[in-house]
C-alpha cells in the first residue's frame, strides 16, 4: 500500500536485495491493488508472495530483515518444497493446474507436521510426474471438504477431487497413488459434502455408494470390476465416484448397500439390475434414453 508507512519502510529495505535478485534470475516486482491482494487470500499488507511456475509461495518471516528473505527466496529457488496456501490461492489453483494435490493440516498439530516432512521426500517425483503439491492450514475449508481427521489429502484431476484413504505417512505408497490416479482412470473416492458440489456442477454423475466396506468384501469386489468400465464413462462425460458415507445416501432413500445411483442433471436414477455385471451397467449409463 504506497500510502502506508509501513509498506514504503519495507520497499525501502527489500531495494538492498534487487541486485541479487538479479543475480538469482529471480524478478522483483510489486503492485498497489487492495483487490487482487484479496483474490489471493492475502489479509495483510505488505506481504511478498514467491511464485514459482505459476505456483504461489508465502512468505511468512520479517519483511523488514532483507537477508533473511533473500536467504528463503534462494532456498525456494534451489530445493523443491511443499508451499503454504490460501484458500483462494488454492480455488485458483484447482482453476489451472490439471494435477494438483492438496494436503490438509493444521500447523499447531506435531503428527500433522510429522506427516508434512515425510510428504516433502516425494516432492521432486511428484514434480517429474507434472503433480503440483500444496499444504493448506484451514479448518474451515477443510470440513467444506467433509475432512473430519486431519492431516488429509485429496488430489483434483481436471477438477475433480479424489479423496487419499491411505497412510500419509508411509510417503512412498502416497507416491504411488497420486501417479496411478494421473496414469489410469478411477473411480475417485469421495466424501458427502464433495459429492453434493459434484452434483450441482456437473451434468452426469454416477455414484456408487458402499456404505462401510472393507478390502475383499463384496462391495469392494464390485468396485473393482467397475473400474473396468471407467474409461468409457469418461469418453461419455459422466463423472464416476466412489463413497463410504452413508448421510447423503439415506437421504435420498437408500436402505441398503452397495447401490448405484446415476444423476443426470441433479435428478436421481437408481440402478436395478446387476451390479456385478459391468457391461450392464455401463450399457444403462450410456443408453440415451
Amino acid at each position: 500500500d504506497r500510502d502506508q508507512k509501513q509498506s514504503q519502510k519495507v520497499l525501502l529495505e527489500l531495494e538492498n536485495i534487487d541486485d541479487d535478485c538479479d543475480q538469482n534470475d529471480i524478478a522483483f516486482v510489486k503492485i498497489d491493488d487492495d483487490n487482487e491482494a484479496a483474490e489471493w487470500g492475502i489479509d495483510e499488507i505488505p506481504t511478498i508472495v514467491f511464485f514459482e511456475r505459476g505456483i504461489p509461495h508465502i512468505y511468512e518471516g520479517d519483511l523488514m530483515k532483507e537477508d533473511d528473505l533473500l536467504g528463503w527466496l534462494i532456498h525456494q529457488k534451489r530445493h523443491s518444497e511443499i508451499p503454504e496456501v490460501t484458500d483462494e490461492m488454492k480455488d485458483k489453483l484447482i482453476e489451472s493446474t490439471k494435477y494438483l494435490a492438496v494436503i490438509f493440516y493444521d500447523k499447531d498439530d506435531k503428527q500433522d507436521i510429522r506427516v508434512l516432512n515425510e510428504l516433502e521426500n516425494i516432492d521432486d517425483e511428484l514434480e517429474k510426474e507434472g503433480i503440483v503439491i500444496v499444504r493448506i492450514d484451514n479448518a474451515a475449508e477443510a470440513k467444506e471438504y467433509g475432512l473430519d481427521h486431519l492431516p488429509a489429502l485429496v488430489y483434483f484431476e481436471d477438477k475433480i477431487p479424489a479423496l487419499y484413504e491411505g497412510d500419509l505417512m508411509n510417503e512412498e505408497e502416497v507416491l504411488e497413488w497420486l501417479i496411478l490416479q494421473k496414469n489410469t482412470a478411477t473411480i475417485e473416492e469421495v466424501t458427502d459434502e464433495i459429492l453434493v458440489e459434484l452434483i450441482d456442477d456437473h451434468e452426469y454423475v454416477c455414484v456408487y455408494f458402499t456404505g462401510p466396506c472393507e478390502e475383499g468384501e463384496k462391495c469392494d469386489k464390485i468396485l473393482d470390476d467397475l473400474e473396468n468400465i471407467d474409461d468409457e464413462l469418461d469418453e461419455a462425460g459422466i463423472i464416476f465416484v466412489t463413497t463410504e458415507d452413508t448421510a447423503f445416501a439415506k437421504k435420498m432413500g437408500i436402505k441398503s448397500f452397495p447401490e448405484l445411483v446415476f444423476f443426470r442433471n441433479r435428478d436421481p436414477l437408481h440402478f436395478t439390475g446387476d451390479l456385478n455385471d459391468e457391461d450392464e451397467v455401463l450399457s444403462w449409463l450410456t443408453d440415451e434414453d
